[in-house]
């Protein structure tokens, strides 16, 4: 009577979550993305100074998950690493992984700047709002 599990099926339960996470990340990453930008481009938000700051956090989002993660995806299932075939992918690639996320966040931060300065008591932060 085994109480613990085999170590063999622990190794195949761990292929199984690196082959099928990246997956359900990927999709539902994309699709959130893009009701993000059909959101905030819809013609009631777009006139708002927030939602193109929201509009740029999704584009970012969407280039950080699908340029980085299906390179990634690609060459820890499939073995095709991309970034042998050029040098300049290869820097391309990280500079636009870590910049990426980097940019986004800094969307976010200047969209919550524009709500307090917009939504503030004193005169003087309201006119520096957009």
């Amino acid at each position: 009577m085994k109480s613990q599990p085999d170590f063999h099926q622990l190794i195949n339960l761990s292929d199984k979550i690196n082959f099928y996470c990246p997956i359900i990340i990927i999709t539902f990453g994309t699709i959130g993305c893009f009701c993000s930008f059909i959101t905030f481009t819809s013609r009631k938000l777009r006139k708002t100074s927030c939602s193109l700051y929201f509009i740029g956090e999704a584009l970012f989002d969407l280039v950080t998950l699908d340029f980085g993660t299906v390179t990634r995806f690609l060459y820890d299932n499939y073995g095709y690493d991309v970034q042998i075939q050029s040098e300049f992918f290869c820097k391309l690639r990280m500079y636009i992984a870590n910049a990426s996320p980097a940019i986004a966040t800094c969307f976010i931060v200047l969209a919550a700047m524009d709500r307090f300065m917009s939504t503030s008591s004193k005169p003087v932060y309201r006119s520096f709002a957009t």
